[in-house]
């Protein structure tokens, strides 16, 4: 394989990895939030439902595309672009990772407070404890590096 075609094929694996791992799930959940919306609102036409997998598609693409500039920039990928579009950015990746870990520890405490027996109890207690401790830590870190400046625009 020539110099030009390896340099190629790393990004495109990882573009194609993030298709694949992000893409296809994050609209399936963002296609099953919408339609529960839309029939919530008492929508029931077949173009609405439509529309919503469309736009649910193009925006599991665009979280896909984030995703693989992270994997291939590091940290600096997100401050590309402008000032506005680089807060969205990282609003949106603090936003996800926050949910990540809320449900992360609500599932461990679920586990605890279940009645699955003491070891179970004792690893869901854990699982809460992790996090939680990574979402206050993070919190705290976000905030120190956003009140001491450290924005690089």
């Amino acid at each position: 394989m020539t110099l030009l075609r390896r340099e190629y094929a790393v990004p495109a694996a990882v573009y194609l990895g993030a298709v694949i791992l992000i893409t296809f799930p994050a609209t399936m959940v963002l296609t099953a939030l919408g339609s529960a919306g839309l029939e919530a609102l008492g929508v029931d036409h077949h173009l609405a439902h439509g529309l919503v997998l469309a736009a649910s598609f193009l925006i599991a693409l665009q979280l896909a595309v984030e995703a693989a500039a992270l994997q291939l920039g590091g940290v600096e990928a997100l401050h590309r672009g402008s000032r506005r579009q680089a807060i969205v950015r990282h609003a949106a990746f603090a936003g996800g990772a926050f949910l990540v870990l809320a449900f992360v520890t609500v599932v461990g405490l679920g586990t605890a407070a279940a009645e699955f027996g003491p070891p179970a109890a004792v690893l869901g207690g854990l699982l809460a404890l992790a996090g939680g401790w990574a979402l206050v830590r993070g919190g705290r870190s976000f905030l120190a590096g956003y009140r001491s400046g450290a924005n690089p625009r």
